[in-house]
């Protein structure tokens, strides 16, 4: 299972966690969890002001062995900033 956590406060509200916004996914192959402006494709929307988000700008996929991957998206570029996969300590990831 993956959960995400994001906290959106202002300074009036620092310590707050009524912006607090969450989503998860089971780990099962397959299972998508996007972060990013457009709410039609998005677990987690980004407030609207929040510019410098993509519409979708972060990608959590779950692999076939159970692993997660991020991808950072740019904009509309179709290759991504970045890509890291996780993985828990302590458990033996498949090839």
């Amino acid at each position: 299972m993956l959960e995400l956590t994001m906290a959106s406060v202002t300074g009036a509200d620092a310590g707050a966690t009524a912006g607090m916004l969450m989503a998860d996914a089971p780990s099962d192959p397959g299972a998508v969890l996007r972060v990013g402006r457009d709410r039609a494709v998005c677990r987690l929307a980004t407030p609207d002001d929040w510019l410098f988000v993509s519409r979708v700008h972060l990608e959590f996929l779950c692999g076939p062995d159970g692993t997660w991957q991020v991808t950072w998206l740019h904009g509309s570029r179709p290759e991504p900033s970045a890509e890291v996969r996780l993985t828990l300590a302590g458990l033996p990831t498949q090839a």
